[in-house]
């Protein structure tokens, strides 16, 4: 995230997410989470970036493992990833703009395993081979809060 202006009282989480099917014994859909990463600051100086979840994919027996790194590409997990997974990246962070309006943000995004019979980790992939960080649009919000006040 880039910024113009301070970014306050910012907290966040990421999660691994499996769906467990109902199945005998359980007769509804069970959520299993994994937390990744979590934190929180009290203040994000101008210009500078805050990486809530780092990660690379790697193929692994014909599938792909989700691999959680640090900013420099370390391994800190690894996470096979099944047809029913998803990774889930939240945050609530502060930021006063012109004219004094002070918002509060409240976000949650998902990165799906597929949108619309698009495989995503087969772009997410091929983009990383590519070897540079980069920006990728297919984050869906799946839960968005905004307050503003004066």
């Amino acid at each position: 995230m880039h910024n113009n202006r301070p970014l306050t009282d910012f907290n966040y989480r990421a999660r691994f997410r499996q769906l467990k099917p109902s199945g005998p014994g359980c007769s509804v859909n069970t959520l299993t989470d994994t937390e990744l990463t979590s934190g929180q600051g009290i203040i994000l100086p101008v210009r500078y970036d805050h990486p809530m979840l780092c990660f690379r994919l790697e193929k692994f027996d014909g599938g792909f493992h989700f691999v959680h790194t640090d900013k420099t590409g370390t391994k800190v997990g690894s996470y096979a990833i099944s047809k029913d997974f998803e990774v889930v990246v939240e945050y609530l962070l502060k930021v006063q703009t012109l004219r004094l309006f002070k918002h509060e943000i409240r976000r949650m995004f998902v990165m799906p395993h597929t949108d619309e019979g698009q495989n995503i980790l087969e772009q997410l992939f091929r983009i990383q081979q590519g070897g540079k960080e980069k920006r990728f649009g297919l984050m869906f919000i799946r839960a968005e809060e905004v307050r503003v006040s004066l």
